[in-house]
């Protein structure tokens, strides 16, 4: 049940802190998903929720098919809520899994330090809802927060969408339906080790095939389940293939340790080659996840840090 592992080569040891919390995670991570029948593999990824939501926040439900809700969880920082700009926040999870809970901390300090709303969503998930109904659902949110923000305090012409892993993929989305459609565009995607490529064939995909935390054993399960569609395909499936002019500008934050790694990259490259501003900071030394699952981690409150910094930027460019 366990998928094969050999060490992960990384060209230099994991700094004790992380190797801890590595070990710590067990063998969860790398138990071979595909060798389980379906309803029990998504048993080992799929938690209940037992935290209580932080203070300042609030729970709305939108529509985002007839007679089909969709849950935004709204972070307001201790300001007046009146024209605050909006984060649209889209939690990682491999595409089958996650909810707005498993970022609480995260969207409560970036309200707080960036000092703007933040609406995390809790879009539909595969293999129930499977590509393209995560980034429709993300869009969905996306229209709502730009057309009913003044009714929460939100300023929707200060608006940026982040992600984090398989929520990077959807915030990218977001970005390429905005400008296809015609809607407003975010000022700023901010991506945290985004999912990118369906290939799985980069170098960091070779060097960490076997972890830490994130196999390409793992990913290629997420993928097949997130594409069980009929022959997904297109710029919303593989971003890399796509037009990306007319795109935000990006922050891309990412790990050394990480199978993404160089895939997260290589987007921000294609954004500058098109044109973009695309800026990329790589966590040296740190792994998949470090943001929530290393958070008193220095590196993951500097990745925070960064961030606010970034959203701060965006925000005051559109004031």
């Amino acid at each position: 049940m366990k998928e094969a592992q050999k060490p992960f080569c990384t060209g230099a040891a994991l700094e004790p802190d992380v190797a801890r919390a590595v070990q710590a995670m067990g063998e969860a991570p790398y138990v071979d998903l595909d060798s389980l029948p379906l309803e029990q593999a998504l048993a080992r990824v799929r938690f209940p929720v037992t935290s209580a939501p932080p203070p300042n926040t609030e729970d709305r439900w939108i529509e985002i098919v007839p007679g089909r809700n969709m849950r935004v969880r709204l972070y307001f920082p201790e300001l007046e809520r009146n024209k605050l700009p909006v984060l649209m926040h889209l939690h990682g999870g491999g595409f089958v899994t996650g909810t707005v809970e498993m970022d609480d901390l995260r969207c409560a300090r970036l309200a707080r330090d960036a000092g703007c709303i933040v609406a995390s969503v809790d879009y539909p998930l595969a293999p129930e809802a499977p590509f393209p109904e995560p980034i429709e659902g993300a869009f969905s949110a996306w229209t709502w927060i730009t057309q009913a923000a003044g009714d929460f305090g939100g300023d929707p012409r200060r608006a940026v969408v982040s992600g984090s892993s398989a929520g990077g993929h959807l915030a990218i989305g977001v970005c390429l339906l905005a400008r296809d459609r015609r809607v407003p565009m975010p000022l700023l995607q901010l991506l945290t080790y985004p999912v990118v490529s369906p290939e799985l064939d980069t170098d960091s995909y070779r060097q960490f095939a076997n972890g830490p935390f994130l196999t390409r054993a793992r990913m290629a399960w997420f993928w097949k389940h997130y594409g069980s569609s009929a022959e997904p395909s297109g710029p919303l499936w593989s971003p890399l293939g796509a037009l990306l002019a007319g795109l935000p500008p990006a922050l891309v934050i990412t790990a050394e340790f990480d199978v993404l790694r160089d895939e997260a990259e290589d987007y921000a490259a294609r954004l500058r080659a098109e044109g973009m501003a695309a800026r990329v900071h790589r966590y040296p030394g740190m792994i998949h996840g470090f943001v929530t699952t290393l958070r008193d981690h220095p590196s993951a409150a500097a990745a925070l840090d960064e961030s606010s910094a970034a959203l701060r930027d965006a925000f005051a460019r559109a004031s």
